[in-house]
């Protein structure tokens, strides 16, 4: 993040994949491929923006992509360490790569890692 680019948050996050996404964690050598919803704002400010991202690690991609040629999954952050935490930290390093001076530019940037959600 540059001096003058907008400070932006996650605001919530939620997965109609996993039930309980915050303790969450995979069976070692477990396919994993969900789709992760999440809201980003501007700290401290209650507006938002509803972006989604398919999170997979390998096996799991290359699983859903063989079993179900046609679905949809990108844009797809595949992660090779997919518990929540590190899971988090990768989005995370993401929003502070997007962040720009002004939210037009931030949104473009955010577009090219997630899908944004029209609501």
């Amino acid at each position: 993040m540059r001096n003058h680019d907008l400070k932006l948050e996650f605001k919530s996050f939620h997965s109609p994949d996993i039930e309980e996404l915050f303790t969450w964690h995979p069976k070692s050598g477990e396919e994993v491929c969900f789709w992760l919803e999440f809201e980003i704002g501007e700290h401290d400010t209650n507006e938002s923006f509803m972006f989604g991202v398919t999170i997979a690690n390998q096996q799991g991609y290359n699983k859903n992509k063989k079993e179900y040629p046609n679905a949809l999954f990108e844009p797809v952050i595949i992660v090779a360490d997919d518990d929540w935490s590190s899971i988090k930290n990768a989005l995370k390093s993401i929003l502070d790569e997007c962040s720009a001076n002004t939210w037009e530019l931030t949104l473009v940037n955010l577009k090219k890692h997630f899908a944004f959600e029209h609501g």
